[in-house]
């Protein structure tokens, strides 16, 4: 879950009709390789296909309510798309997972320091294991 700006300004809350996605962006792993990601007005699906070692396809799809009625709308969704597609997930998330690949690649490090607030990561490769079956090795 990241926050979002509107977090800041949030004073005593009240639960009823609460809509989280206006205060934060949850976002849900679906085992292996799919990403949930609740935006407050549409719905990101990501996904990494492994191709080979080093490689990935990576896909995103933005699943907005209904279709734009009017040319305003539809300049207001390619505009959301834009933003999280180009900006966030290329500029941001991608640039710093293909930075760590390539530092990865280099064999430079014998092992890898998880940070405190990666324990998601761990978990991952925690289920990634006993669904191969390497869990007991």
């Amino acid at each position: 879950m990241t926050a979002r700006r509107a977090l800041r300004d949030v004073g005593a809350v009240s639960f009823d009709g609460l809509d989280l996605r206006q205060l934060a962006t949850p976002s849900y792993l679906v085992f292996p390789s799919t990403i949930l990601i609740l935006h407050p007005d549409y719905l990101s699906v990501v996904t990494a296909t492994p191709l080979a070692p080093a490689r990935a396809l990576f896909t995103h799809w933005m699943l907005v309510p209904e279709l734009p009625h009017t040319p305003a709308e539809e300049a207001h969704w390619k505009k959301s798309f834009e933003l999280i597609d180009e900006g966030v997930f290329e500029r941001e998330d991608l640039f710093a997972v293909e930075a760590m690949q390539r530092g990865l690649a280099t064999g430079a490090n014998e092992s890898l320091l998880f940070g405190e607030l990666e324990f998601p990561a761990a978990w991952f490769h925690d289920a990634l294991d006993a669904m191969l079956g390497a869990a007991e090795a």
